[in-house]
């Protein structure tokens, strides 16, 4: 007669399906995740991608507006759209989290959140919008 093997199923201790490790462990992981999204601090990191650097896309943004780049970085004015276009740009194509924007243009994370969101809603509705934002994009794709 042959030897007896014990099957045992190698996912029996796997917690939450997604991370393997101690309890305490994936507990600590889900801990620090949950803190990281709760403070805004998740953006389009384009990991194997190359990034665009935010000096770039504004000065290709002030460009495309007829306006400086201090000019965007210090507006005041809320409907600036040339300010939001370079903010959703440097959201969507650079590795830079929206504290991190914010700080660029003195506004908190969630301000930035609330830009993009506008300017993705006028690229929506607003076929022009949608050619401006096209153009400065393909500016940088190669």
């Amino acid at each position: 007669s042959g030897i007896e093997v014990e099957e045992t199923n190698p996912f029996k201790d796997v917690y939450a399906g997604f991370m393997l490790g101690s309890t305490s462990f994936i507990k600590e992981k889900l801990q620090d995740l949950k803190i990281q999204v709760e403070s805004g601090e998740i953006s389009y990191k384009k990991i194997l991608t190359n990034t665009i650097e935010k000096e770039e896309i504004l000065n290709a943004v002030a460009k495309k507006y007829g306006k400086t780049p201090e000019e965007l970085y210090k507006s005041k004015k809320r409907s600036m759209k040339a300010k939001k276009v370079a903010i959703y740009l440097m959201k969507r194509l650079s590795s830079l989290t929206n504290s991190k924007i914010g700080e660029a243009f003195a506004l908190t994370y969630s301000a930035v959140s609330k830009a993009t969101a506008g300017i993705e809603k006028l690229i929506r509705e607003n076929k022009g919008t949608k050619k401006e934002v096209d153009e400065l994009i393909s500016h940088f794709k190669v």
